[in-house]
């Protein structure tokens, strides 16, 4: 494969953006609720500089694909703003609204990756590994799953935490398939409008 500088940029957005601010988020979650040590202001806001990085991750993945669908560039946008909003409101007030807000975030860029996986394997983009988008979103499902209480009973620990590495890997695998796509160093890929 070869490496074109928007694809790598794009990769490495994606590979990092979503994990970053879904552990962040977690970590925050337990030093908020928790101790409260004197660096728990430092979660949120990796947290929504993540969101940032996510989005534009999933920006390069929609423009891979070729995808003009004003749904999906809002579902980004608004799952975005509500991470950037949420982990502030996180940090500078009574924590109300940033902890619905950043589920809904976390939530929200999942649906849009959930939006993306269909295109992605009916086209075959990346080839054999065109399911990647969809595992993705399938990963982000048992994850969440596992977060609900009564589930997993004495090993719910341990299925969160394979839940959550499993996620974390198929997100960093799917930056990898974007960053070393060797169509990104043709710059007249002729584009179609798909809803």
């Amino acid at each position: 494969m070869s490496l074109g500088l928007p694809g790598l940029s794009y990769g490495l957005a994606i590979a990092v953006g979503f994990p970053l601010a879904l552990v962040s988020v977690l970590a925050g979650a337990g030093e908020l609720v928790g101790s409260g040590t004197a660096i728990s202001w430092f979660h949120p806001i990796v947290a929504g500089l993540a969101f940032v990085v996510a989005g534009v991750g999933l920006h390069g993945l929609s423009k891979r694909l070729e995808i003009r669908s004003t749904p999906l560039n809002v579902t980004v946008l608004v799952g975005v703003t509500l991470g950037v909003l949420g982990s502030a409101d996180v940090h500078y007030s009574g924590r109300f609204f940033g902890w619905y807000a950043v589920p809904a975030a976390l939530v929200l860029l999942i649906l849009s990756l959930a939006m993306m996986s269909p295109i992605c394997i009916r086209e075959r983009t990346f080839g054999v590994l065109s399911w990647f988008p969809l595992a993705v979103t399938i990963s982000a499902g048992v994850f969440f799953l596992s977060l609900l209480p009564g589930l997993g009973g004495g090993y719910r620990d341990a299925a969160q935490a394979t839940a959550l590495v499993v996620h974390v890997v198929l997100w960093s695998l799917l930056g990898v398939v974007l960053a070393g796509d060797p169509s990104w160093l043709a710059n007249s890929v002729p584009s179609t409008e798909r809803d």
